[in-house]
This record gives structure tokens, C-alpha cells and sequence, in this order.
């Protein structure tokens, strides 16, 4: 029979290593020993967020990323976003990088938005100086069949979108990560 003690030599950190003992080792088993590894509760590159502020932090992305305003954030998406800040631990490095993440996704989604409106702006331009009224179909049909439009749309979608997937993805697995620079504008 085994039994397992703690190993803390050679940098196994929390790993448990089942060790013969001497009076068992006649018996069948006993005469093999394999390291059992567990994986560690925090690393560096990636330090665990607590429960309650990752949690509410998720929450606060995806009112952001609702959010269709161009300005500061309101309603839902500002109070879900003043939850995540009153829970982030102004202490913990990895929470504050998170809450800035956060910050620079709400900044990123409100310009987005501005360009997205403009966007549309030059699409029902093109219609209205083709004598059309515009209504939401011809609109997307406008900016669908103008490639430098449909581009720019299809660009910052794809962009939000990523970035949104990644944070959101760091929430749920409670881990900080330093964003790219695509993610912020």
C-alpha cells in the first residue's frame, strides 16, 4: 500500500508523491512509486480572480457588450460595470488589470459604435443621392454591396467580437490576461 506525503523538493510545489511503505512492501503494488501531479492553484503568468468579481465582471462585459451607445456608458451596462469596479480588489493586481481590460473594452465598444453609426450615415447618404428612401433592408443591402463600407463594418465587428470572446473567456476561467492592442482604441 501507498501512501501519499507531501513533496516539496526539486520544485514539485504541491505534488504528491505516493511512497512505499516498508512494511508493505512485500505486498502486490508496493513496489512501484509514480509522482501524482496536481496542478498548481495559481501561476504567475496567469493568477487566479476571486469567484464574486469574476463573476460579476462577466456580467458587466456582455452589458457592455449590448451597449449601442457613442458616449459613456448608461443604464444596464454602466450599472453592471459600477458592480464590477465596487467588487474588483483594489489590492490584487490581477482584478485591476481585469477592471482595466473592462475599462478599454467599454472605450473600445463605445467608439466602435460612433463608427458603426457613421458607417450607416455614408451608406444612407449613398441612398438618398440616389433619390431612394431609405428603409433598414436597403440599408443593408446598401452596405453590403459598398466594399469599402462593408469592410469597415465586417473589420471592427470581427475585432469586438475577438476581443469580447478573449475577456470573456479570462472571466469564466477566473485568469488575468494582458489584452492586445487591437483590443483597445
Amino acid at each position: 500500500m501507498a501512501k501519499p506525503i507531501e513533496y516539496r523538493r526539486c520544485g514539485l510545489g504541491d505534488a504528491i508523491v505516493p511512497v512505499a511503505l516498508s512494511h508493505h512492501a512485500g505486498q502486490d503494488g508496493a513496489h512501484s512509486i509514480a509522482a501524482v501531479a496536481q496542478t498548481p492553484k495559481e501561476s504567475p503568468e496567469k493568477p487566479n480572480l476571486s469567484v464574486s468579481f469574476a463573476k460579476t465582471a462577466l456580467k458587466a462585459l456582455l452589458a457592455i457588450g449590448d451597449f449601442k451607445g457613442t458616449g459613456s456608458l448608461t443604464g444596464p451596462a454602466k450599472n453592471a460595470y459600477e458592480d464590477a469596479r465596487v467588487k474588483a480588489n483594489s489590492t490584487s493586481a490581477p482584478e485591476t488589470l481585469m477592471l482595466a481590460n473592462l475599462t478599454d473594452f467599454a472605450i473600445m465598444r463605445s467608439a466602435d459604435n460612433l463608427a458603426r453609426e457613421n458607417i450607416v450615415q455614408k451608406a444612407t447618404a449613398n441612398l438618398d443621392r440616389d433619390r431612394v428612401q431609405p428603409n433598414a433592408s436597403l440599408l443593408l443591402e446598401n452596405l453590403q454591396k459598398d466594399p469599402e463600407l462593408s469592410a469597415a463594418l465586417n473589420s471592427i465587428n470581427k475585432r469586438e467580437l475577438e476581443c469580447l470572446t478573449t475577456i470573456e473567456k479570462a472571466f469564466r476561467n477566473r485568469i488575468a490576461i494582458p489584452l492586445s492592442g487591437m483590443c483597445s482604441k
